[in-house]
């Protein structure tokens, strides 16, 4: 089953992750996160260089790539909750923390598998719609397009470490997204 809303029996939380309070990981997120940024504008700039005695700010440009910057990061949480639905999920709640948004549930537990699909489904769809920008507006917008591209990438750091830290279970596991912290739960074994 891809989502559930009781666990099994025997099911007991066996890992917790918290962005806010947990400072490893929000330290491990963003380090991935820097290195993500650093190394695609790297790319970018070997395959574009910027040319500063030809670049006029256009204004116009300039909030259009903001206002993109703000559409995008709300369309990667409906993303999240669109997935999460169609996998299953009773209910999807979106929020604002003022470190960052989130799409969760707090009745819902999803599959390993299901959650990795939730998890990375704004990373393979958005970095897929902004490649294919790429490719038609090179010539005319690719600075604007390269920083949406670069801050869909770098911007899903969380995404990929929870993913990877999702994937290393060998065992049946469920996971609860609130949102706010991610709570994988599994078999505790007696010892």
């Amino acid at each position: 089953m891809s989502c559930i809303t009781e666990l099994p029996d025997g099911f007991k939380e066996i890992r917790q992750l918290n962005l806010q309070s947990d400072k490893k990981t929000l330290l491990v997120v963003n380090v991935l996160a820097v290195v993500l940024y650093i190394v695609l504008f790297a790319i970018a700039f070997i395959i574009k260089p910027f040319d500063l005695d030809l670049i006029i700010i256009d204004l116009t440009v300039s909030i259009l790539t903001f206002v993109a910057l703000i559409v995008y990061m709300i369309l990667h949480e409906l993303t999240h909750g669109i997935v999460m639905k169609h996998l299953g999920g009773q209910e999807v709640k979106y929020g604002f923390t003022g470190l960052y948004a989130y799409a969760g549930s707090k009745k819902d537990y999803f599959s390993a598998k299901a959650y990795i699909a939730i998890a990375l489904a704004p990373l393979v769809l958005w970095t897929l719609f902004f490649t294919v920008l790429l490719i038609l507006f090179h010539e005319t917008l690719y600075w604007p397009l390269i920083l949406l591209q670069v801050t869909n990438i770098g911007g899903c750091a969380g995404d990929i470490y929870v993913s990877y830290l999702v994937s290393k279970y060998k065992e049946e596991i469920y996971i609860r997204d609130t949102g706010l912290d991610v709570t994988i739960y599994g078999e505790k074994h007696e010892e």
